[in-house]
């Protein structure tokens, strides 16, 4: 799938079918689950991408232990690995700018493009100050890892810093005459083929949960 509107709707057509899951369609589960896990080998996509998303799924669906059956934790596990393994290869083989054409074509609200917009590049101003923070402590400490009763001061430090370098963006942005309404944004170009890809993925999503796993 070449086409950033190809990639944006076939995860939007997975997370609908896997999220509308039956709590107990286990078998229906695990092969939803499989796709992406398929597709991801197939792209080559590095581990260092979505293995990490397995992490909070597991404590998820272990704390749903406490509180339902086993077979519900068994399909709420296979639900968040396939939603998150999905979201992963769309972030890793698409780019933000790509996504927000898509979005901008299929005319939705400016202010929901621009406050995804800056989400995403929130996160990578977020990841930025944490690896340099991390670095001046083990540059101090000549430890490699903080204490568990440091980590609320680190946490407190992060905090202040994102929020004093979005002020700086913010300002810069006011000063340069920003405004959302009339703020460019790009356009991606759908064909009529790729409309009928994704009413085929979409279809065949839609039978594959609606047999008797």
């Amino acid at each position: 799938m070449n086409s950033p509107f190809l990639r944006l709707a076939w995860t939007l057509i997975y997370l609908y079918s896997v999220v509308s899951l039956p709590a107990g369609a286990v078998k229906c589960a695990a092969v939803f689950a499989l796709i992406p896990s398929v597709l991801l080998f197939k792209i080559r996509v590095p581990l260092r991408f979505w293995l990490p998303v397995f992490i909070p799924v597991l404590l998820l669906a272990l704390g749903n232990l406490l509180f339902s059956p086993p077979i519900f934790a068994a399909v709420l596990l296979l639900k968040g690995i396939g939603c998150c393994l999905s979201i992963s290869m769309l972030t890793a083989t698409t780019r933000i700018e790509d996504i927000l054409a898509v979005l901008n074509t299929l005319k939705c609200p400016r202010y929901f493009l621009f406050q995804l917009f800056f989400i995403c590049r929130y996160l990578s101003l977020i990841s930025g100050e944490a690896t340099a923070l991390l670095r001046s402590f083990r540059l101090k400490t000549h430890r490699r890892l903080p204490k568990i009763t440091e980590w609320k001061f680190l946490s407190g430090a992060l905090l202040l810093r994102c929020l004093d370098r979005s002020d700086k963006i913010a300002q810069a942005m006011t000063c340069r005459g920003f405004q959302i309404e009339t703020a460019p944004l790009p356009s991606a170009r759908i064909r009529l083929t790729e409309i009928f890809i994704a009413l085929t993925a979409l279809a065949l999503c839609l039978i594959l949960r609606g047999l008797p796993l």
